[in-house]
């Protein structure tokens, strides 16, 4: 990049109010890593709580030499002057810190594309801005390829408030979602993969089983409506939404209801702890935030049930 081009090629101009704050995570990012001629992209995507982080450790297998940037923007809000503790999607007074958070992202994608890195990229996949990074990935030579993590709503929001608790005992910086904006994310993973499938974003679209430790992949390759699988209930998909959903609902059955039950009471009790030893309060979450936290909890096994109950009355592969 010429010192004298008062723009980065991905067209963010020195006098953006984000504009350094980016340059110092962008410096960080290269440290080690090289542009390439036939670059590799892989996206990510998963509702919070799903198992990205751990998935993306396994994705950097397919860079052997180790020449590639992980995109995980969690880590970012550490960087941001007066962000709070816990940032909270769908609460108002939060929104402008969630939403430096997803300007740096894509900054850094469009910015890494021109300069032809290789990048994995963290995403819900909510919406779909991953459809506009990979058409411009596409025009600049590179192989886009997407991984989605299938895991039911009822495991993945546990996990989210797990690990809330977590990060409020250890006094880390966290995020985390109101359940309004977390469905919101969840359901709009299956529309995402539609509009990549349909419009032919991407060659390959691979569906990850989080409870076999993603080994069990949904593979489907070049558009040929075809997946790998020895369930018949996958193989009768057609496209990859039905696969995601497919596999959500296997996941799901009668005899995890009482464990189930059993680890909403834990992470109850976990959370009453936070409220008790002050840390809900010093991480800057209200009374109104706990008490949301704790009704949904005890609500979780019941709607858990209810689905259980819709998905068998209603099957509809």
């Amino acid at each position: 990049m010429g010192t004298t081009n008062p723009r980065l090629v991905s067209g963010i101009h020195r006098t953006h109010p984000l504009y350094e704050l980016y340059t110092g995570i962008k410096n960080n990012l290269l440290i080690g890593k090289t542009p390439v001629k036939n670059p590799m992209a892989i996206h990510v995507g998963g509702q919070p709580g799903s198992g990205k982080t751990r998935l993306i450790e396994i994705a950097q297998a397919f860079f052997p030499d180790e020449n590639v940037i992980v995109l995980d923007n969690d880590s970012w809000f550490q960087t941001l002057n007066g962000c709070p503790k816990v940032v909270v999607y769908g609460k108002k007074e939060h929104v402008p810190w969630w939403r430096h958070i997803q300007a740096l992202r894509t900054m850094a994608v469009k910015d890494l594309t021109a300069h032809n890195f290789n990048m994995l990229v963290h995403w819900t996949m909510g919406n779909n801005e991953v459809c506009h990074r990979i058409k411009e990935q596409k025009l600049r030579g590179y192989k886009p390829a997407i991984i989605a993590i299938a895991c039911s709503l009822f495991e993945s929001r546990l996990s989210e408030i797990d690990r809330l608790t977590k990060d409020l005992v250890e006094n880390r910086q966290a995020r985390f979602f109101k359940r309004p904006i977390y469905d919101q994310v969840y359901y709009g993973l299956a529309t995402t993969l539609t509009q990549l499938e349909t419009e032919r974003y991407v060659d390959d679209i691979i569906i990850c089983d989080r409870t076999r430790v993603y080994t069990e992949l949904y593979y489907k390759d070049k558009f040929d409506q075809k997946y790998v699988s020895n369930q018949l209930r996958i193989q009768r998909c057609q496209t990859a939404a039905q696969v995601l959903k497919a596999v959500c609902e296997s996941q799901w059955s009668t005899s995890k209801i009482d464990e189930y039950t059993k680890n909403c009471g834990a992470i109850i009790e976990q959370m009453h702890n936070c409220y008790v030893n002050g840390f809900i309060e010093a991480a800057g979450l209200t009374e109104t935030d706990y008490a949301e936290i704790i009704l949904e909890l005890q609500t979780l096994p019941y709607e858990a049930v209810a689905s259980l109950n819709s998905n068998s009355q209603n099957n509809s592969f």
